[in-house]
């Protein structure tokens, strides 16, 4: 079970960036269950043991595989709620096919995941199979008093399922013929009838029913104990069908009979209605049941139409539609199509009617219920219908609302938008994410109404501003910072659109709280006021609002420049320096990073919840900094003079908080508290995203001055020492290198610090670096000193150990891209011996067999510094034509590829001139090469480059297919011949221009002898045929060879007539293809010549086999010379 990681390592990093594919669930699928037959996540359990210092590789891979699946099964869980159709059931597969040690890790997750699966079961049977296959895991490994918890809860789904029927059910019936049942002898059937007779009933049967005997048959394992919770006993549910929906009888029913009318109240009759059309499994019951709800609701609709003015708020049929009204919305989205087709636009219709009426009670009854489907965690449908039907709703309020009454007082928009308001606000983040929704849906409508504009936009965007800083701790893959994010784009959008509105104050305008005058400056300069909000996202975007409405502003304030010198002017530097490190400006604000003491000073073990927020504080400080300064609005000098409290605290985590483990922090102090995996997780990227931040903020100022940075002594020993463990051995300070983010963007960060430092430090502040550098690398356990680790290393070491390896490759690496290596090696060794010990280590490979990706990645690592440092070309020439050169090549195919591209002529001359000595490597290395500039994002120069090199050494090629001299024997053989035209081709399709190079005429030779000899096989003069427009463009002598061997080969090939040839033998095949190919290169290049020398091939005949494809060919070359 190798490569169990890297497989589903990769399929997660392509669903984690595209989460709506269901393809990469799918294979993940079929991955889970490959390794579950395979018993793979069986030796996890050694993560339970006292010998973790003893792991073996495979169980160290088992271990890590393990962590990344049980990991991204929370992901999905959580992501899963928001999908519908195919992806959801994409998404429940995959978590039910998880080894039984990840189910029984995440109990809770997969619980959830159980209810959804049996509630979609009812309409997509093999999900009740899926889920009976994990409940029979789960039963076997559960403790007693848990499998009855999870039970009570489940259980009940089958019940609804086991009660289902299909029409298919009631069709096998067997009918009992009316002989026999006439007959009074007694029949008595033999054996083999008998059991035909059984089978033939078994096999009968249908899918719904085999699943049914296997749900009895798992229930009937269960024992009594147990199964009886299949019949729920839920109060709630026995209550809403025991209790009256109202006192009162809204529904009568006039029976018109003979000689009186009858009047018939139906109003008990629509409980049960109601949830026979939600909940009933047989169709043609649910069916009835919808139409009937539906006539009972026109009915009730139009006795409340009919009725004088008055009688309605008497007699308020408010608790019959606060009943109604959900029941409704959720049939709307139904999977019966059905009930949707009934009920979607009888929604829409009450919408209509009742935004007549804003002050009726069922009015907000209507809106309350569509605000509570918006808000709806497990139907992603029901939410989004929900969220439609809010913005028909403002739809025809604005219809049914004077332009006057508008203007003062809209009172549904106002009740909708208080609703929004207050769900924007929510600690929940379903209700948060609801609320985005709603603007999102009704956008567009408010946006076309300039007295809704005028009147509520300023109160929307601080709305939303608090709902993305609300939202802050929040599971990214919730989406609702995206949701968040997207309306303040859309209010941006209004504010752009109308700013000259905005720029004035207006009567009918609505202040938010805490503002004095509300116009689009003062919008502004409170948005300035909440960039040092810890907030991540909800900072960022009030950054991003800034930038982009200042130019909105009048001239004088119309960019950043201007706008922060106007406030300086008005408040002074340290308004802004309060504002970056969050000085409160009343009591009640909350503390910044100065006035909250350092939870890491403190005597006591220190709350996880408590160091997470300070990290927030701290980067909030330093995003703020960054943006004034990074954007040339303040100059660091500037901002950074006045009673700035940054630098002291940046010590104070560089010296104390930064190399430190949670567990180092803590292990000293009083009152020692245990902390989980996911708090120690969760520190470790705060504490991380604060490393990188202070970074960026060191690379900022040495940009804009330096100075700062001495006085403030922050380039002192423990800054390099954080910085030389953050390049050799991220994982050390705390980083997750299993991250695709980190993984990928770590290096440029610290690449980019390191060259402005090279640009701006003076030699003795770099000579601390090298020697803070030097002495890591030269520590006394020698875990640094790459020279020793790869003389010593052993191939086989467990994965952790590569992992880290790579890691540690990777920072000398980067100490060779910013040319500083030399400067930090230990003394006595060179930048030769280190590239020569790396080059051995891949020989080593080549002599074994390696086959776990981690060490294939390690050693491509290890050959690409290598080769970084400098390698003479004679070595790698030397590697490649070794015995095993071919072994060396397939481990580092990529970065030797990569490494040929940019040395150009001078290895592929070498190459090639190996070509009559190891023809087969010769061809592997120079083929693999032109593929990979083809599919690669190669620059164009350095391909031309290539090509150039390959077209210039092509007479070192002619042993692979020159014939040999007369009574000389030819080293040619049909595998080398087809080795020059793959070569040919691929040079082709590169863009090589093979009438530029010095070598065309013997290129030239090649095709002619290729084509014409006794002794090329027809497969290659094909091949040829394909590329025969490149030669026909070339000089008007080397153009009529190419032609000449065209006629002779027709002459000496071609029948005389095509019914020689029988039409399915090969000869015929061969024949057409070939004429196929000349025909298609002469309407490609327009060359009457080979129109010439078809034409004669055609005339031999009267009527030619293949007739109707010739005339096509001619029709197009006459098209083509017009």
């Amino acid at each position: 079970m190798t490569g169990a990681f890297t497989y589903c390592h990769a399929i997660i990093k392509h669903s984690s960036k595209n989460p709506t594919v269901s393809s990469f669930y799918k294979l993940l699928t079929v991955a889970m269950v490959i390794c579950t037959n395979n018993n793979y996540f069986e030796l996890s359990a050694a993560t339970d043991s006292d010998d973790m210092d003893i792991l073996s590789e495979s169980s160290a891979a088992t271990l890590m595989t393990h962590q990344l699946v049980s990991k991204y099964q929370k992901k999905v869980v959580t992501c899963m709620k928001q999908y519908k159709d195919d992806l959801l059931i994409s998404c429940l597969s995959f978590l039910f096919s998880l080894p039984v040690s990840i189910i029984k890790s995440n109990l809770d997750t997969t619980s959830e995941a159980l209810q959804m699966g049996l509630s979609l079961g009812l309409s997509y049977p093999p999900l009740i199979r899926q889920c009976v296959n994990t409940l029979r895991l789960l039963i076997d490994c559960l403790e007693k008093h848990e499998l009855v918890e999870k039970l009570e809860l489940l259980l009940p789904y089958f019940d609804k399922f086991l009660q289902s029927s299909s029409q298919a059910e009631n069709e096998h019936v067997d009918e009992i013929p009316r002989k026999v049942l006439k007959n009074k002898q007694r029949l008595k059937l033999p054996p083999a009838l008998l059991r035909l007779a059984k089978e033939k009933t078994l096999s009968g049967r249908t899918e719904v029913q085999k699943l049914k005997l296997e749900v009895l048959a798992f229930l009937g394992s269960l024992g009594g104990e147990l199964n009886h919770y299949v019949i729920s006993s839920d109060r709630k549910s026995l209550a809403k069908l025991a209790v009256s929906w109202d006192t009162r009888s809204h529904l009568p029913f006039h029976v018109p009979f003979r000689e009186t009318k009858a009047d018939i109240y139906l109003d008990k009759f629509l409980p049960h209605t109601c949830e026979l059309a939600m909940s009933s499994s047989n169709r043609q019951t649910k069916v009835v049941a919808c139409e009937l709800l539906h006539s009972f609701v026109i009915l009730l609709l139009g006795n409340d139409a009919t009725r004088p003015a008055g009688y309605s708020k008497k007699n308020s049929a408010e608790k019959i539609y606060s009943k109604l009204f959900p029941v409704l919305l959720s049939l709307s989205v139904d999977m019966e199509q059905v009930a949707k087709q009934l009920f979607e636009p009888l929604v829409f219709q009450l919408i209509h009617w009742f935004t007549k009426f804003p002050k009726r009670k069922e009015t907000s009854l209507l809106l309350d219920t569509l605000m509570d489907g918006v808000e709806s965690v497990n139907n992603s449908a029901l939410r989004e219908f929900s969220a439609m039907c809010v913005a028909e709703f403002l739809r025809w309020s604005i219809k049914h609302t004077s332009v006057e009454q508008q203007r003062k007082n809209p009172e549904n928009v106002k009740q909708l938008l208080r609703r929004m308001f207050s769900m924007a606000r929510h600690p929940g983040s379903g209700k948060r994410r609801g609320a985005c929704f709603v603007y999102n849906h009704t956008y567009m409508i408010l946006r076309e109404e300039e007295s809704l504009i005028d009147k509520f936009t300023m109160e929307i965007l601080v709305c939303f501003i608090d709902c993305l800083a609300c939202a802050h701790a929040d599971d990214p893959s919730l989406e609702t910072h995206q949701e968040a994010k997207k309306c303040l784009s859309h209010v941006e959008r209004i504010l752009k659109a109308k700013a000259q509105l905005f720029l004035e104050p207006s009567k009918q305008r609505r202040i938010p709280l805490g503002w004095t005058t509300c116009t689009l400056k003062d919008a502004i300069l409170w948005l300035l006021s909440q960039v040092g909000r810890s907030e991540t996202e909800c900072r960022h975007a009030c950054m991003d609002l800034i930038s982009n409405l200042v130019p909105c502003l009048s001239p004088e304030l119309n960019s950043r420049h201007k706008l922060i010198q106007y406030v300086v002017e008005k408040q002074g530097i340290q308004y802004i320096i309060d504002r970056c490190e969050a000085v409160p400006t009343t009591n009640e604000g909350k503390p910044g990073i100065l006035q909250m003491s350092s939870p890491f000073r403190s005597e006591h073990a220190p709350a996880v919840k408590v160091c997470l927020m300070w990290f927030d504080k701290l980067l909030a400080c330093l995003d703020a900094y960054c943006w004034f300064i990074g954007n040339g609005t303040l100059s660091a000098s500037q901002l950074l003079a006045g009673r700035v409290g940054i630098f002291s605290v940046l010590l104070h985590f560089v010296s104390d908080v930064s190399m430190q483990s949670l567990h180092d922090l803590t292990a000293a102090k009083s009152g020692g508290v245990a902390y989980t995996p996911a708090e120690v997780d969760e520190y470790n990227r705060c504490k991380c995203t604060a490393i990188v931040r202070i970074f960026d903020f060191i690379t900022i100022i040495m940009d804009k001055d330096k100075k700062l940075l001495t006085q403030n002594n922050l380039l002192n020993a423990d800054f390099w020492r954080l910085l030389g463990t953050c390049i050799v051995d991220p994982v050390a300070v705390g980083f997750n290198m299993a991250d695709i983010v980190i993984l990928e963007n770590l290096p440029a960060i610290l690449k980019r610090l390191l060259q402005t430092a090279l640009r701006f430090l003076d030699s003795a502040q770099m000579n601390s670096f090298y020697e803070s550098m030097r002495s890591l690398l030269t520590s006394r356990d020698g875990k640094y000193n790459l020279y020793q680790i790869v003389q010593s290393m052993e191939l086989s070491s467990p994965e952790e150990y590569h992992l880290f390896c790579t890691y540690l490759t990777g920072g000398y690496q980067l100490l060779v891209d910013v040319n500083v290596l030399a400067k930090t090696l230990p003394a006595g060794v060179m930048s030769s011996d280190l590239s020569l010990a790396l080059t051995n280590t891949l020989l080593k490979a080549s002599s074994i067999k390696v086959s776990e990706p981690s060490t294939i990645r390690l050693l491509e690592v290890m050959y690409n510094l290598a080769l970084s440092i400098g390698v003479d070309n004679t070595c790698v020439i030397e590697m490649l034509f070794k015995p095993n050169g071919l072994t060396s090549y397939s481990l580092v195919e990529k970065v030797l590829l990569k490494y040929m591209t940019g040395k150009g002529s001078s290895l592929i001359s070498s190459i090639m001139g190996k070509a009559t000595s190891s023809p087969h490597k010769a061809s592997s290395y120079i083929i693999g090469l032109l593929e990979y500039c083809r599919a690669t994002n190669v620059l164009a120069r350095q391909t031309q480059l290539v090509a150039a090199a390959v077209l210039d050494n092509w007479q070192l090629l002619d042993s692979w297919w020159r014939d040999g001299a007369a009574g000389a024997a030819s080293t040619a053989t049909a595998v080398t011949r087809s080795y020059c035209i793959v070569i040919l081709r691929k040079l082709i399709l590169i863009g090589a221009k093979l009438e530029g190079s010095k070598n065309y005429p013997i290129i030239v030779q090649f095709f002619v002898q290729t084509i014409t000899s006794a002794q090329s096989e027809q497969s290659h003069r094909n091949e040829l045929l394909d590329v025969l427009p490149s030669f026909l463009s070339g000089t008007k002598e080397q153009t009529q060879i190419v032609r000449g061997s065209i006629q002779k080969y027709v002459n000496d090939r071609f029948p005389l007539s095509s019914s020689e040839l029988p039409m399915e033998s090969t000869g015929y095949h061969d024949y057409m293809a070939t004429f196929t190919k000349i025909l298609e290169a002469m309407v490609i290049d327009c060359d009457m010549e080979l129109f010439k020398i078809m034409l004669g091939v055609v005339c031999r005949e009267e009527s030619h086999s293949q007739e109707n494809i010739i005339q096509e060919y001619i029709r197009r070359f006459g098209l083509r010379l017009l």
